[in-house]
């Protein structure tokens, strides 16, 4: 069973009993890293911030261990900065962290966020949505989208707003890429095939992506048919665990699992099954 995050940070046990209190809403926060962070309280990433401090512990603690200093790190579905900020606590100054967001109000909250650091990081916040092709698509805003603003994806047709949609493999030439993170609401088998060539090249070492459906799905057979070995991301009591990717457990936030997959899977095992929460530690 999941350990609720709090739990692993005592010092958050004071904040999560003041946010259950209606007074008490606050819209900013420091995250474990030192990096402050403004978000809605009234929506679901902010609530779980609010409550926990830190949001999808495990996925956080991989991205942190992956990524080494200096190098960059790209964040597909940036939503407003978490797992940017994340990245960007791991690569360092000298890094740099490459944030795509499509939906204009939260590329806005994103790139306020990213100016906040600015003097602490390195992140260029990019507003279009990655997909297979360059040039304009349909963002679909679903009900319920503000209670959970990470819910919008691109639609193959039908209504939406208009939005840019970019190639990674045009965005991103002749660069190369620690990390890459992909959280595209069902559209991550797009933004794989819009890569195809620098995953051909292994010009992206690894990848963090979320699954709707399970394993082996089309994500993870594009990403093995260029060499990369999948693993499963879970939270163990004592830390992050790397398992057998058709293992790996349902998402501690509902219905889509997360999964890491890499060129150098010694690296990654190497990396992960040391036991703590690296990222928790203030810096």
């Amino acid at each position: 069973m999941n350990r609720p995050y709090y739990l692993y940070r005592p010092s958050q046990v004071l904040r999560r009993l003041q946010s259950m209190l209606p007074s008490s809403h606050r819209d900013r926060i420091v995250l474990p890293w030192g990096l402050r962070i403004d978000f809605d309280p009234g929506e679901l990433l902010g609530r779980t911030l609010e409550r926990n401090g830190v949001y999808e512990l495990a996925v956080s603690e991989f991205l942190f261990r992956l990524a080494d200093r200096g190098e960059l790190a790209v964040d597909v579905g940036a939503n407003i900065g978490y797992m940017s900020s994340v990245l960007a606590a791991s690569v360092g100054p000298q890094g740099e962290v490459r944030s795509f967001e499509p939906h204009p109000e939260l590329f806005r909250r994103l790139t306020l966020n990213a100016r906040a650091w600015e003097h602490e990081t390195n992140v260029v916040t990019v507003e279009a949505a990655v997909s297979d092709r360059d040039g304009t698509c349909l963002l679909a805003i679903p009900d319920g989208f503000a209670r959970n603003m990470g819910l919008a994806t691109v639609a193959p047709s039908g209504a939406g707003i208009e939005i840019r949609c970019v190639r990674l493999d045009t965005s991103l030439a002749g660069e190369r890429v620690g990390v890459l993170k992909i959280d595209a609401e069902g559209h991550e088998p797009q933004v794989l095939e819009g890569v195809r060539r620098m995953l051909s090249d292994h010009a992206i070492r690894d990848v963090v992506f979320e699954e709707h459906h399970g394993y082996p799905s089309r994500s993870s057979d594009t990403l093995e048919s260029f060499g990369y070995t999948v693993f499963g991301i879970e939270q163990g009591v004592r830390g992050p665990r790397a398992v057998e990717p058709v293992a790996a457990k349902t998402s501690v936030h509902g219905a889509a699992q997360n999964y890491a997959a890499t060129v150098d899977p010694e690296r990654l095992r190497h990396r992960i099954q040391r036991p703590g929460w690296r990222v928790l530690r203030r810096r």
